[in-house]
């Protein structure tokens, strides 16, 4: 389903899975939005590969739109705007968009702020210490683990090793995304939605 060229608004239904409710695709800016909105109530999905999945379907797909969920679908698309509005103003305060930091990556930065080590220029040092500050992958935590772990002849040797594992592990600073600009919710735009019937026979 090409969703970035279906027409403004269009609406269409069928039959399938154990899911009832309406799937919608917004629009603000350049910025798309996926979400499905449960008929009974309950959360509503965002994951944008949980949404494609429910309304993957072909052309030989029958359309379907039930009349309650048709009668529905403005008042669904207004809780889904709303969630959308909620996800876009949250990224309008910089303080939302710092990364989360292990408990073991602040222990590290700690170590290497007690203990510098002084065979290490400032930069390098700095640069090494925002790259563990900032969230890293599961291989990326072993290694520094592995590392830390290790007994050494000194608490500063230990440092530089670290620092030296943050190198060859090509670990960078987080980079923070620029704060986005307040909207109201009339600046989120539907592109299409659809009513997904449960497929009671599977």
């Amino acid at each position: 389903m090409k969703l970035l060229k279906l027409e403004v608004e269009a609406g269409s239904g069928m039959v399938k899975g154990r899911r009832r409710g309406h799937f919608f695709c917004a629009a603000v800016g350049d910025r798309r939005y996926l979400r499905f909105v449960p008929f009974e109530g309950g959360p509503i999905a965002s994951e944008i590969g949980t949404c494609l999945r429910l309304i993957e379907c072909s052309e030989k797909t029958p359309l379907v739109i039930p009349l309650d969920l048709k009668q529905t679908a403005f008042s669904a698309w207004e809780r889904a705007r709303q969630d959308i509005f909620r996800s876009w103003m949250h990224e309008t305060d910089p303080a939302n968009l710092q990364p989360r930091v292990a408990k073991f990556n602040r222990e590290l930065a700690q170590f290497l702020r007690n203990y510098p080590p002084a065979d290490v220029a400032q930069p390098r040092f700095e640069r090494a210490l925002d790259a563990i500050e900032s969230p890293c992958s599961r291989r990326d935590e072993l290694a520094l683990r592995e590392v830390y772990s290790r007994e050494m002849e000194s608490d500063e040797a230990k440092s530089k090793a670290l620092v030296d594992e943050v190198e060859r592990l090509g670990l960078e600073p987080f980079q923070a995304s620029a704060p986005l600009p307040p909207i109201s919710p009339a600046e989120i735009h539907l592109i299409c939605w659809m009513a997904l019937e449960q497929n009671i026979d599977k």
